[in-house]
């Protein structure tokens, strides 16, 4: 992102990135925390944002232009479908990153409760003498 400036206002969503950052401190965030964070934040939606413009580069507008549509009309044309999978994109970046923070989520407070038991004495046995859980289907019939 292109530094701040004093001679420029502040864009609403710099803003607002600002009182995000301030959120997370008051969490508990590290300054060091934070820059690591948006550093592979930043990584990686700069890869997606490249990809999904490859896409609508490859994909959409060429094809068009090698259908002999004019650079004018393909402005145009373009704009609706590039908000339309620009909603798409942001909403799919959404979700996926959605159901994995949940995994990861889950996955951390598991590992916190096996430290916890372990700490009182707790231990898990090794894994083949851990009871098995699985469901019961009924006998299908033949």
């Amino acid at each position: 992102m292109p530094p701040l400036s004093a001679d420029q206002p502040l864009r609403e969503d710099d803003a607002e990135f600002i009182w995000l950052l301030a959120e997370c401190r008051q969490l508990g965030a590290s300054v060091v925390g934070m820059e690591r964070v948006l550093r592979v934040f930043g990584q990686s939606v700069r890869r997606c944002v490249d990809t999904m413009r490859d896409l609508f580069r490859g994909e959409v507008e060429e094809p068009m232009l090698n259908a002999g549509l004019s650079y004018h009309h393909l402005f145009e044309v373009a704009a609706t479908k590039r908000l339309a999978l620009q909603r798409i994109g942001f909403r799919m970046l959404f979700l996926l990153q959605r159901r994995m923070l949940e995994e990861a989520v889950f996955d951390n407070i598991v590992g916190r409760l096996q430290d916890a038991l372990r700490e009182h004495g707790l231990e898990p046995g090794d894994e083949d003498s851990l009871p098995a859980v699985a469901p019961t289907f009924p006998a299908s019939r033949a």
